[in-house]
């Protein structure tokens, strides 16, 4: 399922590094699990519970093992 992200040259200013941050990312396997983690990362809303490992435009994001069909996931699998 494609994740799309639209910004404006406003946006991208407002952003300045965590854009740059987004665009690096870009070919990283996400999970929609990790969206409230990334919304918090670029938003810069400070919460107890963010862990930027589940940010996926983190330095530090680590995408967990994924499963299809009850076995580990692996690319091509569902093609």
């Amino acid at each position: 399922i494609p994740f799309i992200i639209w910004t404006n040259e406003a946006t991208r200013l407002q952003l300045g590094e965590k854009y740059k941050e987004i665009t690096q990312s870009i070919d990283d396997p996400i999970s929609i699990e990790n969206l409230p983690d990334f919304l918090l990362g670029i938003s810069d809303i400070k919460y107890q519970m963010y862990d930027p490992t589940l940010d996926f435009t983190s330095p530090t994001y680590h995408l967990a093992q994924r499963y299809a069909d009850d076995a580990p996931y692996q690319k091509g699998q569902c093609d």
